[in-house]
């Protein structure tokens, strides 16, 4: 996580702005501004973090349904028998399958 003592190292310090924070032991409104544009890119940054995170949760979710989904295929497939010419897991071989018992 970036820490202001981070954010402050990135900011641009010229000769003048040193020079007068030396003089008058104050920032000038050129380095607040400064200051305050790191400080925006930041947060947009973590705004940034945030639609990332939610879009992995949405995707885990996603993930999870499909696993599911093939789990169950899977089981559908095992029930079946086995295709001559293929053997297990011959989707075309299921279907014709489960279309034959329907009908009968």
């Amino acid at each position: 996580m970036t820490t202001k003592r981070d954010l402050i190292k990135t900011i641009h310090c010229d000769r003048a702005n040193l020079e007068h924070i030396a003089k008058h032991q104050r920032i000038n409104g050129t380095l607040l501004i400064e200051i305050e544009r790191i400080m925006q890119e930041y947060a947009n940054q973590q705004l940034k973090v945030c639609e990332v995170n939610k879009r992995v949760l949405e995707l885990e979710k996603e993930l999870l349904v499909t696993e599911q989904i093939l789990a169950d295929r899977q089981r559908v497939l095992d029930a079946i028998p086995e295709c001559d010419a293929h053997g297990g897991n011959c989707v075309p071989n299921a279907l014709e399958w489960i279309e034959r018992m329907k009908s009968s």
